[in-house]
């Protein structure tokens, strides 16, 4: 029930449900896997005897990303005109 009343609060919450069912998930299974999510958050926030803070979250997310660091290392290569074979040899980009 939690899970499902963040779709309609939350809008990373939101957007991560609609990913779930566009990659086929049916309703219980994208809502379970939302749950799961928001089980690491709340773990977190004890372990850490911190509240939640969203932005905090969402910048994890991105930093921990490894789509959305690809992303924006190639943007990089590409705004300096640079050669990405060359580049690989360089560790990644941290956020």
């Amino acid at each position: 029930m939690f899970a499902f009343n963040t779709i309609k609060e939350v809008e990373w919450a939101r957007a991560y449900y609609h990913k779930k069912r566009e990659e086929g998930k049916t309703h219980g299974q994208a809502l379970r896997a939302l749950a799961n999510i928001w089980i690491k958050i709340m773990f977190a926030m004890l372990k850490t005897n911190q509240l939640y803070h969203e932005e905090k979250y969402l910048m994890s997310r991105i930093r921990n990303s490894k789509s959305i660091r690809e992303s924006i290392e190639k943007e990089l290569y590409i705004l300096f005109d640079l050669d990405i074979a060359v580049l690989q040899h360089i560790p990644s980009i941290p956020i």
